[in-house]
């Protein structure tokens, strides 16, 4: 006898929308049958649509969204593994249950064994559901790896970097420009800390501003040209700031992989 069984006995009991407490029970399980196929939808924690331009797409560089679909997928499967583990104990539960009713001689403990085991069924069936949403997502991401992957190296990655940063701090600084007219403090350090001059990149989004606004267009297609000027243009300030207070920008290639993230 399981706990809608159990309801049922109390089925004549007065129940809201002048119903019985039986006749709602009917409906909410009719209710659930039918919404049950769209949890197979709505199992993931993200869209695909989410997944492409919120995770995937957010950053500025190919191998920015390389790093950050790894970070995902390995924090699936963690999530992956820790639901099968719980999987795994939940079916020893059950089979110890099982067991023990086959000997058990006390009727109301053989009642209690047997509401826990229809219970514990009940949760292993939705315990596939997150991983399969798992099982998707990582599918997904991978999909997505597949799309922009080109062969590269640690050392190409790390190279990368001073092209990511630039057209990150640019972007922030310009949402600043955009609501204030001028790059905040916190964008100004950044642009410090790579050794550009925060006061020419001002000027320099100053003057996108106004292009922008003498020709506005429901894309980004302007931004990312400028973007990418910015990039030629500064790609060598940091290694040449570098310099002058005597560091070493280059990689360091004994603390680098050097095999390709290829699989094989």
């Amino acid at each position: 006898m399981n706990e809608i069984e159990i309801l049922k006995q109390h089925g004549k009991v007065k129940s809201f929308g002048n119903r019985t407490l039986n006749e709602n029970v009917i409906l909410a399980k009719k209710a659930i049958q039918e919404l049950a196929p769209l949890q197979k939808i709505f199992d993931r924690q993200h869209s695909q649509f989410q997944t492409m331009f919120f995770i995937v797409g957010k950053d500025a560089t190919p191998h920015r969204s390389i790093r950050q679909i790894c970070a995902e997928v390995h924090n699936k499967e963690e999530a992956l593994l820790e639901n099968i583990h719980k999987l795994s104990l939940a079916e020893v539960d059950i089979d110890e249950m099982k067991e023990k009713l086959l000997t058990e001689k006390n009727n109301f403990e053989r009642r209690r064994l047997e509401l826990k085991i229809n219970n514990g069924i009940i949760n292993r069936e939705r315990a596939l559901n997150p991983i399969q949403a798992t099982l998707k997502d990582i599918l997904l991401l991978k999909a997505h790896y597949d799309s922009m992957y080109q062969k590269m190296t640690e050392y190409q990655v790390e190279k990368s970097e001073c092209e990511y940063w630039i057209m990150r701090i640019s972007s922030q600084a310009m949402r600043h420009i955009r609501l204030y007219g001028k790059i905040n403090e916190g964008n100004q350090l950044a642009f410090e800390e790579i050794g550009i001059n925060p006061a020419y990149m001002e000027k320099r989004l100053l003057e996108f501003l106004q292009q922008e606004r003498s020709d506005l267009r429901p894309d980004l297609k302007l931004w990312y040209n400028a973007l990418q000027t910015f990039v030629k243009e500064l790609i060598d300030v940091p290694n040449q700031y570098a310099k002058i207070r005597k560091m070493n920008l280059g990689i360091n290639k004994d603390a680098i992989f050097e095999e390709d993230f290829e699989s094989n």
